[in-house]
């Protein structure tokens, strides 16, 4: 009697940890499965802010070829700058 006892609970015992363990692991697929998807939608960021810098150094470039150089430059002496003299 003592036998079926201790064997009744040792039984009950092993189900319960078996549902938790279960449950755990459904648990842990469902926290891999959210981070898939956080990691995707971060690449579908990271892609898209890939590409808007990408066509806004075309749009800067496109401008700087629009630009006109200037024909009146005032440069300072680099060669020996500390007069600041004006060329």
């Amino acid at each position: 009697m003592l036998f079926n006892e201790s064997f009744s609970k040792a039984k009950k015992e092993f189900y319960r940890i078996e549902e938790q363990n279960e449950k755990a692991y459904q648990e842990a697929n469902k926290a891999i499965a959210d981070l898939r998807k956080a990691e995707q939608e971060l690449g579908l960021t990271l892609g898209k802010l890939l590409n808007e810098t990408t066509n806004l150094k075309k749009s800067i470039e496109s401008l700087a070829d629009k630009i006109e150089p200037q024909k009146d430059f005032v440069f300072l002496d680099e060669s020996n700058d500390t007069n600041g003299k004006i060329h």
